[in-house]
C-alpha cells in the first residue's frame, strides 16, 4: 500500500494506492486520493468522487521471454536498436534522490516544458507530492539518455512492495526541429519502459500498471504507444474522499472544475 500526506495550497492531501476503500482507516487529512483500486463501488456516498479508469496491466509473473514476446514487433525492434546504440539507463530510489536533488529539477523542467509546448500547462509537475513520495520511499524515478548523455527521458512510478503505477513521463520535444532526434527519443522512451519492466520484475514486483488509457476501443496516440507493450486492459476505480469540512470544499471545487471543461 502506498500511503503519504502532503500539502496542496491550504489542503492536506493523503495519497493512497493499491488498497481497498475500507483499508484506508482514519485520516487527519482533508482529502484522501485513492488510486488504482479494484474495490467495488458499494457504499460510496454522494460526497465521494468516483473516477472510473481504463488502464493496462503488465503481469510481471511471466518470464522476461514471455513479456518480450507480447511486445509488438516494431516496438521490439526499437528497443533492440536503442540497446545497440548503447542508450544509458539509470534508476533512482530514495537514497540517490535525497543525495541528488538535481535529478528532480531536471525531471520537473522537462515535464513542464513538454506540457507547456503542447498547450497543456495546467498539467504541472507536483513537486510537493514527489518530495513526500521520496520521503515515504514510495517512488522510483528512471531516466535514459543516448550514449553522449543527451536527450534525457524520464519516468516516475508510485509503488509499494508488489505493485507499481506510472505517474509521470517526460521527454524532450524535438519533433518540430529535428526528426532524427525525435525518433531517437521515441526509441529511448520505449527502451526505458522495457528496462523499467525488467527492473520491477527482478525486484519481486508482480503488477506493472501503465497509468491509465482513455478508451481501449478508440485509443489515442499515447494509448497506442502503451498498447505496443501488450498489457491487458483492466478497469480500476480512483476515489477522491473528503474527510473534513475543508475536504468537502475541495471536492466541490474539483466537481465544478470538471463541469467547466
Amino acid at each position: 500500500m502506498v500511503d503519504f500526506t502532503f500539502k496542496r495550497k491550504a489542503f492536506r492531501i493523503r495519497e493512497c494506492a493499491f488498497c481497498g476503500i475500507n483499508e484506508i482507516g482514519n485520516s487527519k487529512a482533508d482529502v484522501v486520493y485513492l488510486h488504482s483500486t479494484d474495490s467495488g463501488e458499494k457504499d460510496v456516498s454522494k460526497s465521494i468522487i468516483l473516477q472510473k479508469q481504463y488502464t493496462l496491466l503488465t503481469d510481471l509473473k511471466y518470464s522476461e521471454e514471455e513479456l518480450l514476446e507480447n511486445i509488438k514487433k516494431n516496438c521490439k525492434y526499437e528497443i533492440r536498436r536503442s540497446e545497440r546504440e548503447e542508450a544509458q539507463v539509470h534508476f533512482f530510489e530514495k537514497k540517490q534522490l535525497c543525495e541528488n536533488l538535481e535529478i528532480i529539477k531536471r525531471f520537473e523542467t522537462a515535464y513542464n516544458q513538454m506540457f507547456g509546448e503542447k498547450g497543456l500547462s495546467r498539467y504541472r509537475f507536483n513537486r510537493k507530492l514527489v518530495e513526500k513520495a521520496i520521503e515515504s520511499n514510495s517512488i522510483l524515478i528512471s531516466s535514459c539518455t543516448n550514449i553522449n548523455g543527451d536527450n534525457e527521458v524520464f519516468h516516475a512510478y508510485l509503488h509499494d512492495n508488489d505493485s507499481c503505477v506510472l505517474m509521470y513521463s517526460a521527454s524532450p520535444l524535438w519533433g518540430k526541429n529535428n526528426k532524427d532526434k525525435a525518433n531517437e527519443i521515441g526509441r529511448m522512451n520505449k527502451y526505458l519502459h522495457w528496462k523499467d519492466i525488467q527492473y520491477f520484475k527482478n525486484n519481486g514486483f508482480s503488477r506493472y500498471e501503465w497509468g491509465g488509457i482513455t478508451d481501449p476501443d478508440k485509443p489515442n496516440g499515447i494509448d497506442k504507444f502503451k498498447m505496443e507493450f501488450g498489457g491487458r486492459v483492466i478497469q480500476c476505480n480512483n476515489y477522491i474522499i473528503p474527510i473534513s469540512l475543508f475536504g468537502r470544499v475541495y471536492t466541490y471545487l474539483v466537481r465544478r472544475r470538471s463541469s467547466e471543461k
